[in-house]
């Protein structure tokens, strides 16, 4: 007893230099059951576990036990941690299927399929049932074990026309990926994906691949999560409320589909909207999704403003890159169709796009406008639109940013007419060829070089316009939900290794590392390590591992990389006298925590 005792113990110390102390009080496991107790060697199955109001409630931590949960989920849970179970990483992939037992004809509404439980849609989510096979969308109304007893054939819209399908053929499902309508809990640590090939909305259906999060709950927090590979990688609808997602990867999310005989980027990595409260997005890497990497807005819902820290936009559009070259999109798109914004606030944020692309940095006032805002301490890098577009946005602090790129057509900002704002204490890079716009005034809206803009607008008396580049800059963000762990982000300018500071995020002497690329998180590391508080400055290569890129999935083309020019990349923690914490080849990450004894 007292052996186990002192195991115990010393995982509980070994976990707390790790800064990841957690305590489970229950368990699902990929092969878990609905009869199961909720225990480690009993655990329940991931459906049953999130629906379990009664026992995974307020205060309560459910541990996803290591492997893929294939499927649909949706969580009714009201204050609890919903998370990767210690040492482990848990993965939702919502690739989801089943067959027909028999051949059926283009007005059949009733047929057998071979696994009737794939089609038990979970209670309370958002999509309903549904499957896709061939290029037809059937939707389902009601099923007895394996039988359909009751089917609408040729898709909601008529755009999937009802046709025969033969015995055996492969019925893919639809749905988001997580449905999240409960209240106040915390999802973190764990990744959300599908794996289906289909990428091309006109021949798939866009439900088949899912959104990643679907949230309509108040007061959920989304933590250090990977979500890639979907539709719309998170959505907050109009009905949430006072939504955090902090320290998430966000890659690879959307579509493509052919409009006019034009192919462009459908679905993007997040779309926000909210009725009440704040939407906070704080330390998140969001890139290479297919059409606008994060778009708050409604067309005709609200979006009631938003609170965005030290967060990372880069590469949106880029999937579309297998079409066109250099093509890119607005990292960040603020406006919704019907209802002006009361504020928006950015701030010690990123937006990169590579240098001579089509890409901008933010569009603030789409739409309706934003009534309030304030853009300060910010990057804006690259591309060959407009680094930053301002309109009907009457009141405004731009305060502190630098922007910097090459292309000859690239603007710095739009800036919206008649409106007072304080805008000063900026650096432009890039040489004095750069022009800055300000549209609807006397002149027309022409081109200025920065000593008219300054003449006639007032703004930037104190800010600098120079020749040179950006220079070398590292800069190092620490994660307030894990005690060791960090994004590190580099803007290189010409650099092939720079030099890191690893003293402020709280790593323990002794304690092991890895940095990976978060643009390719779960392949090979950029560099490991053992933190010496007597020597925190380490340098980090610049190629190899940082230089890869993950491949969006059934698309058959990777995008280029924005690195050395912009590398973004994860610190994560290990054990104490460890040498990193993941598995690169099986793309299982540990995590340390604190097991419950059975």
């Amino acid at each position: 007893m007292r052996t186990a005792l002192c195991v115990i113990l010393l995982l509980i110390l070994t976990v707390a230099a790790a800064g990841q102390s957690y305590y489970c009080d229950y368990y699902a496991s990929p092969t878990g059951t609905s009869a199961g107790s909720g225990s480690s060697s009993s655990p329940w199955d991931l459906r049953t576990a999130l629906g379990n109001t009664a026992e995974v409630s307020s205060g309560k931590t459910l541990c996803l036990k290591g492997g893929t949960y294939y499927g649909k989920f949706s969580s009714k849970l009201n204050g609890a941690v919903i998370r990767s179970a210690p040492s482990e990483w848990a993965k939702i992939d919502g690739f989801l299927t089943t067959t027909l037992v028999s051949s059926i004809s283009d007005s059949q509404t009733s047929f057998t399929v071979s696994d009737g439980s794939v089609l038990v849609y979970p209670p309370g989510s958002d999509s309903g049932v549904g499957v896709l096979a061939d290029s037809e969308l059937i939707a389902v109304y009601g099923i007895s074990g394996n039988t359909v007893t009751e089917a609408s054939r040729g898709g909601a819209t008529g755009t999937s026309p009802a046709v025969p399908h033969s015995a055996g053929t492969t019925l893919y499902v639809k749905g988001t990926n997580l449905f999240v309508e409960g209240n106040g809990a915390t999802y973190r640590d764990f990744e959300i994906t599908n794996s289906i090939q289909f990428r091309n909305r006109d021949t798939s259906c866009e439900n088949i691949r899912g959104l990643g999060i679907h949230n309509i709950g108040n007061g959920n927090k989304f933590i250090n999560l990977v979500v890639h590979d979907v539709e719309n990688g998170i959505l907050t609808s109009n009905s949430s409320a006072n939504t955090e997602i902090y320290g998430t990867l966000v890659y690879n999310n959307g579509l493509y589909r052919v409009v006019d005989s034009v192919t462009e980027g459908y679905a993007h990595g997040l779309y926000l909207e909210n009725g009440s409260g704040y939407s906070r997005l704080y330390e998140d890497i969001i890139f290479n999704n297919f059409n606008l990497n994060t778009q708050m807005f409604g067309v005709t819902a609200a979006y009631v403003g938003g609170d965005v820290i030290g967060s990372v936009w880069a590469n949106s559009g880029s999937p579309m890159g297998k079409f066109y070259a250099n093509q890119r999109h607005t990292n960040l798109l603020i406006g919704t169709d019907t209802q002006e914004i009361p504020f928006i606030s950015i701030t010690e944020s990123h937006f990169v796009n590579p240098l001579n692309t089509s890409g901008s940095g933010i569009k603030l006032g789409y739409g309706s406008g934003a009534a309030n805002g304030v853009i300060s301490n910010n990057y804006f890098y690259g591309g060959g639109g407009r680094l930053l577009e301002v309109i009907d946005t009457p009141s405004l602090s731009v305060l502190g940013n630098k922007f910097y790129g090459t292309d000859p057509s690239l603007r710095y900002t739009l800036v919206w007419q008649n409106s007072q704002y304080t805008w000063d204490n900026n650096t432009y890079y890039g040489g004095f060829d750069r022009y800055i716009y300000n549209i609807n005034d006397s002149n027309g809206g022409e081109n200025r070089k920065f000593d008219v803009w300054k003449a006639e607008t007032g703004f930037d008396a104190n800010s600098t316009e120079t020749s040179t580049p950006m220079p070398t800059t590292v800069v190092v963000r620490p994660n307030s939900y894990q005690t060791g762990r960090g994004n590190v982000l580099v803007y290189a300018n010409g650099a092939t290794s720079v030099n890191v500071d690893l003293s402020q995020l709280g790593l323990v002497n002794g304690q092991g590392y890895e940095i990976r690329n978060a643009f390719d998180y779960f392949g090979p590391v950029v560099a490991t390590g053992t933190y010496n508080s007597g020597s925190p400055t380490v340098s980090v290569p610049l190629n190899g591992a940082a230089l890869n890129v993950a491949a969006p999935v059934g698309l058959g083309y990777t995008p280029p990389t924005t690195c050395p020019d912009f590398c973004a990349m994860i610190l994560v923690p290990g054990a104490e006298g460890g040498g990193g914490t993941s598995n690169s080849t099986t793309g299982t990450v540990k995590l340390s925590g604190t097991v419950r004894m059975n």
